[in-house]
């Protein structure tokens, strides 16, 4: 019950445009789902290396494929994450002025993988008896 709690919180924390993002990418993205978490924790794990909370100046680097991710980079860019250079197999995002750490603790504490069941619900053919 508890951790219902805590991922109903989070999600009423998230910004619209941040909320968007995220339902573009349980709908079409669930195979990715453990590389989303990953690159979602490397950048709360760099907000919380700050000592002195300035969130500009954190960098991460993506592969090309996790770019392309339908609502991947777009869930990046509402947290505040600005494109810096885009390289044959690489991307690299810097933090802005817009960055928001909370945001960013909030987006890791939705479960991205128990809201995959909510995606196959809907497809759940409803069968007549």
């Amino acid at each position: 019950m508890s951790q219902c709690s805590a991922s109903l919180q989070a999600i009423l924390a998230l910004t619209p445009t941040t909320l968007h993002a995220l339902s573009k990418l349980v709908a079409n993205n669930s195979e990715s789902s453990d590389d989303i978490i990953s690159v979602i924790r490397n950048i709360v794990a760099q907000f919380l290396s700050k000592i002195n909370n300035d969130v500009e100046g954190i960098e991460v680097s993506l592969g090309v494929r996790m770019w392309k991710i339908s609502g991947f980079h777009e869930m990046l860019a509402s947290l505040g994450f600005d494109l810096m250079d885009v390289g044959q197999d690489q991307v690299t995002l810097r933090t802005g002025k817009a960055a928001n750490k909370r945001n960013c603790q909030f987006l890791l504490k939705t479960p991205l993988k128990q809201l995959e069941w909510m995606r196959q619900a809907v497809q759940v053919p409803v069968v007549n008896l």
